[in-house]
């Protein structure tokens, strides 16, 4: 087994590759972040490979295009890393080594990896909340608007077919909710909506 360290930056790579007894096989400071550069690193190696990338910037990319081509991928949160391995000097390369040494004692605190499925459901949620979120501060500044205003609302569902009616008759100033999510979606009854339309999906 090759146990590799990924060592990700934006505009490089630092890859370290060592063999199940600990000896050095290759390393290469400043690998190109694109995939081909990557992979015909990766493919110079003879025999089975595992990779390991610590869960920053873009790991979550590059383990996808990497167990795409069919290689073991293991990813571990830099806080547990930093917790177990300790080094006086800090470069790209001892980092690498760092991550493919750990793995090859089986001391790497690896995170759990979803599948696409998972992962993809799990995104869509993400969306579903920060929706969510937006429209409560959009309703939170009506809200605000209308108390200061002294408009008080003939219905109790203020966002009901009937109060969207009446709303519409207040003329909300641009001014106060120009920074709202109302401004960026649409209209208060886009914000409302959305989430439900992403829920629906995510049955």
């Amino acid at each position: 087994m090759i146990y590799v360290g990924l060592d990700l930056h934006q505009r490089c790579v630092t890859a370290c590759a060592i063999d199940a007894d600990g000896p050095l096989i290759s390393e290469e400071r400043r690998l190109l972040t694109d995939l081909t550069s990557v992979s015909a690193w990766l493919g110079r190696l003879t025999g089975p490979v595992t990779v390991v990338l610590e869960a920053a910037l873009y790991w979550a990319w590059r383990e996808q295009q990497l167990i795409a081509l069919g290689y073991t991928v293991q990813v571990a949160p830099p806080y547990q890393l930093k917790l177990i391995w300790h080094a006086r000097t800090k470069t790209d390369p001892i980092d690498a080594r760092k991550l493919a040494e750990l793995a090859r004692v089986h001391l790497l605190p690896a995170i759990w990896l979803p599948d696409p499925a998972t992962r993809a459901q799990r995104q869509l949620l993400r969306g579903r909340a920060f929706l969510v979120r937006h429209r409560t501060v959009l309703k939170n500044r009506i809200h605000a608007y209308l108390t200061a205003e002294n408009l008080r609302a003939p219905v109790v569902d203020l966002y009901g077919r009937a109060g969207r009616a009446w709303l519409a008759t207040v003329g909300l100033p641009s001014v106060p909710l120009r920074r709202s999510p109302a401004r960026q979606s649409g209209s208060p009854h886009h914000v409302d909506h959305s989430p439900r339309q992403v829920h629906s999906t995510t049955r």
